[in-house]
């Protein structure tokens, strides 16, 4: 569970090197809808980004402007992403 006490500060979602714009926090679903742009890490305040891996009671779903948005469950991944680490050892 994460530690975050005032959600209203999230305005941007850093994963892995890419910094998304968060466009919707809705606390009846879980869930944290960000939008991907072009945005540098430096350009934004260091307390309204949070890594997605605090953000862990959330699904995050990501809109790319590529590609429909993709829901992020993050108990899945974590599971996923071990799996990968076992394999590959």
């Amino acid at each position: 569970m994460s530690s975050i006490t005032n959600i209203t500060k999230i305005k941007y979602i850093r994963i892995l090197d890419k910094v998304y714009t968060v466009t919707d926090i809705s606390m009846s679903d879980m869930t944290i809808t960000a939008m991907e742009q072009e945005v540098a890490l430096c350009n934004v305040p260091g307390d309204e980004v949070f890594d997605f891996l605090e953000l862990d009671e959330f699904q995050i779903k990501i809109c790319s402007r590529r590609q429909p948005a993709q829901i992020i469950n993050l108990a899945e991944w974590k599971q996923n992403k071990a799996k990968e680490i076992v394999i590959s050892s």
